[in-house]
C-alpha cells in the first residue's frame, strides 16, 4: 500500500512539474516562471482576463502582459523605466479603458505617469509642455515625498498617498493628471501624527471619504478623511 503511494505521488509530481513547463501551449500550468533576476513588484488582472504584471530588477522596472494562457502578450510593450534611489515605483491601477498609473516618487517629489493599453506613455495625461502633455505628473510636497498608495474615488479623480517629511500625505488629481484645487489646500493635504509615519494601504468609501491603514510610531492604526481631504473628526474609537 505504501509503495503504491509512494509512486502515484511521484507520478503526480512528475506530471504537474510537466504542465509547468509547458504553460504557453496547454494553459495547463500552475505558474509562470520569470527570469529570476527580476521581481514580480506587483500585478492587476485586466477585463479581458490578462494578466498585467510590474516587472523590475535593480536597474530598471517595466510592465508586461500575458495573455490568459501565460504566453507573453507581444502587442503590449513598454519601455522600460530607469530605477535609482531617487526614482522608485510603489502603486499600479487601471482606468475602465485600459490604461495603467504608475505611482511613487522621482527626486523625493510625488510622481504619476501614465501608460495606454499598448504600454506607450499618455501623453494627454500629465504637467504641460510646450506642446503637449508629459504623460507624467510630479507634485513638489515638502522634501522627502514618495506615493505609497493610490486609487480612484467614486468621481474618478485620483487619489494619492504617501510620506513626506514624516508627515502623512494626500494629493488628489483630476483624470488628466492636474492637481485637484479643490481637495485640501491647492490640491494636497499634509497631516502630522507622529514621528515615524508610514501608509500601508488605501481605500475609498461609497461617499468618496479616505481611510488609510498606516503605521505610527510602531502603532497599527486607521485613518479617515473627508472627501476634500481633511480629517475625519467623527470617525474615532470613541464614537
Amino acid at each position: 500500500m505504501s509503495r503504491f503511494f509512494y509512486l502515484w505521488f511521484l507520478i503526480s509530481l512528475i506530471s504537474s512539474t510537466v504542465n509547468a513547463n509547458h504553460f504557453e501551449k496547454d494553459c495547463k500550468a500552475k505558474y509562470i516562471v520569470i527570469n529570476t533576476s527580476k521581481i514580480l513588484n506587483d500585478f492587476i488582472i485586466l477585463s479581458d482576463g490578462k494578466l498585467l504584471s510590474v516587472i523590475k530588477n535593480s536597474d530598471y522596472l517595466y510592465l508586461q502582459q500575458y495573455n490568459n494562457c501565460g504566453s507573453i502578450d507581444e502587442n503590449y510593450s513598454m519601455d522600460k523605466v530607469i530605477l535609482n534611489k531617487n526614482n522608485t515605483i510603489n502603486a499600479i491601477i487601471l482606468q475602465k479603458d485600459g490604461s495603467a498609473l504608475l505611482a511613487g516618487k522621482y527626486n523625493n517629489n510625488f510622481k504619476i505617469a501614465k501608460y495606454d493599453n499598448t504600454g506607450s506613455l499618455d501623453y494627454s495625461f500629465g504637467d504641460k509642455t510646450y506642446l503637449a502633455r508629459s504623460g507624467s505628473v510630479i507634485t513638489t510636497i515638502g522634501c522627502c515625498a514618495s506615493i505609497s498608495s493610490m486609487v480612484f474615488n467614486k468621481d474618478n479623480k485620483i487619489i494619492a498617498a504617501g510620506v513626506s517629511e514624516n508627515k502623512i500625505a494626500l494629493a488628489r488629481y483630476t483624470t488628466d493628471g492636474t492637481l485637484d484645487n479643490t481637495f485640501g489646500k491647492n490640491g494636497i493635504e499634509l497631516v502630522s501624527l507622529g514621528l515615524n509615519n508610514k501608509i500601508n494601504s488605501l481605500t475609498v468609501d461609497e461617499d468618496n471619504k479616505i481611510i488609510i491603514a498606516a503605521t505610527i510610531d510602531d502603532k497599527q492604526v486607521i485613518i479617515r478623511f473627508t472627501h476634500n481631504g481633511k480629517l475625519d473628526t467623527v470617525f474615532s474609537t470613541n464614537c
